[in-house]
């Protein structure tokens, strides 16, 4: 099953850009997943179980502590390669 998570990221301190492209960069390491940035969010498409283990284990602990981390499942992401 495929998965849209969209991840809207507050962070605590003034050292917030560097955390976020940090995240960001991260992210589009990993593949079988499709990441599209925009200025208020990160959207992240692919299979269900690579998504849920890519934020809960390999990025989202070290970025949660220090930001908050906002999450919505929309309902159309226009995959594209």
């Amino acid at each position: 099953m495929q998965l849209t998570v969209e991840l809207s990221l507050h962070p605590f301190n003034t050292d917030y850009k560097t955390l976020i492209k940090d995240f960001i960069a991260e992210l589009n390491k990993r593949e079988g997943l499709v990441v599209k940035t925009s200025v208020t969010s990160t959207m992240i498409h692919g299979e269900y179980g690579h998504v849920m283990e890519t934020l809960s284990r390999s990025c989202l602990p070290g970025v949660m502590a220090n930001m908050a981390v906002k999450c919505s499942l929309p309902s159309l992401f226009p995959v594209t390669s």
